[in-house]
């Protein structure tokens, strides 16, 4: 079972039945109907195991198209400071983005 990490629980989300997440695009780790294991590890290495989540929604976009939905429900934040939040998130990681393809992703405990 794939494992996918955070480093915050925006919203509390992955306490939920479903909760999303946005990642960089990639059709070959996230396939609709895979079950995912999720992890919270924080700045002390500290992990918190989150209930398996089927992947059941996957809408591909453009940071620049980020619709406001998908960054208040993933975090609590207006487009503009999300986009500005995975900006400095991935400023080491030799990212375009104007055309890099993001992932906002939604999982389920309740569909497995």
């Amino acid at each position: 079972m794939e494992i996918i990490k955070y480093s915050n629980n925006w919203n509390n989300k992955l306490f939920c039945d479903c909760w999303s997440t946005i990642r960089l695009s990639n059709a070959n780790k996230y396939i609709i109907g895979d079950t995912y294991s999720h992890r919270i590890v924080n700045s002390k290495s500290q992990v918190v195991l989150v209930k398996p989540g089927k992947l059941i929604v996957i809408e591909e976009f453009r940071l620049d198209n980020l619709p406001n939905s998908f960054s208040l429900l993933d975090a609590g934040l207006l487009k503009e400071d999300y986009a500005k939040m995975i900006r400095t998130m991935y400023k080491n990681k030799n990212i375009n983005f104007d055309t890099q393809w993001w992932a906002f992703m939604v999982f389920s405990s309740k569909h497995i």
